[in-house]
């Protein structure tokens, strides 16, 4: 009623049109109130929706991943037979043996600062399929795909081991060339990895290796 008052004072009016005016005043603020009431009452984290998504679109042969501080809730709270990982490697080993790779993960930041490699590897090879977001800023639930599987390293030898031998090196057994650099290796399940985090390459060469309409850094 104080605003109402105020009103009538300011625009000049009669004293007894300072009720309907507060009332009008009050409804207003109750109105624009309830707009934050599905945010207060919302999940701080939509792990539930994400879950009920991914089991309904996955497809046989797929394998369904977390990282991070997604796999808690989903390992523990919803006891879902997930495949969790923590590293580059175990992530690449599960897309190797998989027709499609779907990848869960939530807070963002915090995995760009924990995992750098893996979300590297997320960027690059998977498609971000939806996400979902709750009432935690950044607590975004994302859901990703890889619909590739990524070649073992023994496909990518066989692969290697197919193109014609070096001239320039007669000690290789094989040479793999690239628009950005040439592989050669003598034994690929022996050959040292050279470079470590988001690209690993066979000693001796550099740059990515294209399979079919894909390119996959060894």
């Amino acid at each position: 009623m104080v605003l109402g008052r105020e009103a009538t004072r300011l625009l000049s009016l009669a004293t007894t049109q300072s009720i309907p005016i507060g009332t009008a005043f009050a409804l207003g603020l109750i109105l624009f109130s309830m707009t934050s009431l599905p945010s207060v009452y919302g999940p701080k984290q939509d792990y539930l929706g994400a879950l009920a998504f991914v089991e309904s679109k996955k497809e046989p042969g797929d394998t369904i991943v977390t990282v991070g501080l997604a796999t808690f809730p989903y390992k523990y709270f919803y006891k879902v037979d997930w495949q969790t990982v923590d590293t580059l490697e175990a992530l690449d080993a599960i897309r190797a043996r998989s027709k499609r790779t779907w990848l869960l993960y939530t807070l963002p930041p915090v995995m760009h600062s924990v995992y750098p490699e893996i979300m590297a590897s997320i960027g690059r090879d998977f498609g971000v399929v939806k996400q979902f977001h709750g009432t935690l800023r950044e607590g975004v639930i994302v859901v990703g795909r890889s619909d590739i599987p990524r070649p073992s390293r023994q496909e990518l030898a066989r692969l290697l081991l197919k193109a014609r031998p070096s001239r320039r090196n007669p000690q290789c057994a094989a040479q793999g060339q690239s628009d950005e650099g040439i592989y050669r290796t003598t034994d690929f399940s022996d050959s040292p990895r050279v470079q470590r985090g988001g690209s690993r390459r066979l000693a001796g060469g550099s740059g990515p290796i294209r399979v079919g309409l894909q390119w996959y850094r060894t």
